[in-house]
């Protein structure tokens, strides 16, 4: 998982040292690339999630030009982007709430059930697997 992350922080990174001169439109491609499957990110430890919203933060400072040791929360609020732990928490509950009603392509396995617990993923449908948001049938 941490050879994930690093790759995914690298690539969004050297995007926006790419992207300097072309603000706002381009700095949500980067968003987009971040992301993309980070609902299997589900439970990563703290280290690797810091190193997500470290891109997200310099994407918002691109966007505003701020400088390096200005306030990001302000800048996050007016581009109506969520905290790193919030996007992957709001991307598991999308697909367990898909998997749960047959919407998209992702088809409700035997296993899943409509519980709330554990406790921290309030919302999120519990499965029997390793994984509770990776419940579906391929």
């Amino acid at each position: 998982m941490a050879a994930h992350v690093t790759a995914t922080v690298r690539t969004c990174f050297a995007a926006l040292q790419q992207i300097r001169s072309v603000r706002r439109s381009r700095a949500t491609l980067v968003v987009s690339k971040l992301d993309y499957c980070n609902s299997v990110l589900v439970g990563v430890s703290a280290t690797l999630q810091r190193r997500h919203q470290s891109v997200l933060n310099a994407a918002a400072r691109l966007v505003f030009s701020a400088g390096r040791w200005e306030h990001v929360t302000p800048h996050l609020r007016e581009l109506h982007w969520l905290k790193v732990q919030e996007r992957i928490q709001f991307r598991a509950r999308v697909l367990a709430y898909r998997c749960l009603h047959g919407q998209g392509r992702i088809k409700a396995c035997s296993t899943c059930s409509a519980e709330q617990e554990p406790p921290h993923f309030r919302g999120i449908h519990t499965c029997k697997r390793r994984n509770p948001v990776l419940c579906y049938q391929v």
